[in-house]
């Protein structure tokens, strides 16, 4: 796994730094998209310059959902979660060696 790291939020206002770090990562890697509107335009795109993109939206925050037994919507450690007021704060504190290293680019 390898990582780009984008803003939370209004990520199409650096469209084009984004797409360019994109560009640098090997064709023959499948390269996964959570960055909201941006990540449809971006995988539209970046299909065009011959990359294999999945847009997965929420997928992964609702894998975290369904892991916790969850109800309803609920904050998690670490992730962005639009869905929760308390779910936008604290997320780049992450300190976890191994997510940190999985870390190639950061784009803000």
């Amino acid at each position: 796994i390898q990582r780009i790291i984008c803003p939370s939020e209004n990520a199409f206002e650096i469209y084009e730094k984004i797409y360019n770090e994109c560009l640098k990562i090997d064709k023959n890697k499948m390269i996964l998209l959570a960055l909201g509107p941006t990540a449809t335009v971006l995988s539209y795109d970046l299909y065009k310059a011959g990359y294999r993109t999945i847009d997965i939206g929420h997928v992964d925050i609702e894998y975290e959902w369904f892991l916790r037994k969850a109800t309803t919507k609920i904050k998690i450690e670490n992730k962005y979660v639009t869905e929760v007021k308390e779910g936008r704060t604290n997320i780049e504190d992450v300190n976890d060696s191994k997510y940190q290293n999985q870390i190639i680019a950061k784009v803000m």
